[in-house]
């Protein structure tokens, strides 16, 4: 389908690939898109599911090193192994274990997700840091074509007027995944829980993948899996805007406060009580503005 410009609230556009009414970034194909739910699961894969901007790269290179019993940088990128970017000969044509990823709800993928076929790792971010971070990629990174200011863009995240459209639904069809299909064998990550203590979370994720991993291991790939270690052992198997790699930015808990008024820090609260209601999630990102 075509490429289209939707406004934000002060009249600024974002261009998006829109494919029956489901939105992508401009360089997505919907060929791709369209085969997702053909890809065969394996037994010993490891999805990853999240909604963008939520540690996907991190957690793709922690779980990674974790299967290859070293802290040694994985020589590609991240969306190489992605679901709805790289096509499905790409797919099948890399080794097992498989660590695959998206950002996609379940009714777009392969229906043997449902079935315990493989490990699946849901990993959750605070929607506010998730918003800031998803906004500096709207504005920095050239395909989508736009600079529009964050009061004017921050609605839009709130109705789900964005690429993978919103984070309340994705969050919510998932959890009614997991609850509707007990046989599915999934993990949740929070990005909090990660950085505050990446040795535990480590060893929680070896155990969940049914490794026998040492202490010392953990501790060399949480040092090696720092932001600002990733960001220049990763640098050539990222991509790339103007000479800037537009995947690793901060990798802070927080930032959000550097952005939200009062106001727009109520109205999120209200919207994610009403959307969150009855959710497992719905006091884990109800966070204080001071």
């Amino acid at each position: 389908m075509s490429i289209i410009r939707v406004p934000d609230k002060g009249g600024n556009c974002i261009s998006f690939r829109d494919i029956d009414g489901y939105w992508l970034p401009p360089p997505f194909q919907e060929d791709v898109f369209r085969g997702c739910h053909k890809l065969h699961i394996r037994e010993d894969d490891v999805i990853i599911i999240n909604w963008m901007r939520s540690g996907t790269h991190w957690l793709f290179e922690l779980v990674s090193m974790l299967l290859n019993n070293n802290d040694v940088t994985i020589p590609k990128k991240k969306e190489d192994n992605m679901i709805e970017f790289s096509d499905i000969p790409t797919l099948e044509a890399i080794p097992s274990p498989r660590v695959l990823n998206t950002h996609l709800q379940s009714q777009m993928l392969p229906e043997a997700l449902k079935t315990g076929a493989c490990r699946v790792i849901y990993l959750i971010r605070d929607p506010k840091d998730v918003a800031v971070s998803w906004y500096n990629m709207h504005t920095s990174y050239s395909h989508y074509d736009y600079m529009g200011q964050w009061q004017d863009w921050f609605p839009m995240f709130l109705e789900g007027k964005v690429d993978w459209r919103s984070w309340f639904d994705h969050v919510r069809s998932w959890e009614q995944v997991f609850q509707d299909h007990p046989y599915v064998n999934v993990h949740f990550v929070h990005y909090e829980d990660l950085k505050l203590n990446p040795i535990q979370e480590l060893q929680k994720l070896s155990m969940f993948l049914g490794l026998d991993r040492e202490i010392t291991l953990f501790e060399a790939i949480a040092a090696k899996c720092d932001i600002g270690q990733m960001r220049g052992d990763k640098r050539k198997y990222t991509w790339h805007d103007k000479g800037v790699p537009v995947h690793y930015r901060k990798g802070v808990v927080g930032d959000w406060k550097n952005y939200f008024t009062m106001a727009e820090y109520e109205h999120f609260q209200r919207v994610y009580q009403e959307k969150m209601s009855g959710s497992r999630f719905q006091t884990r990102y109800s966070s204080a503005m001071d």
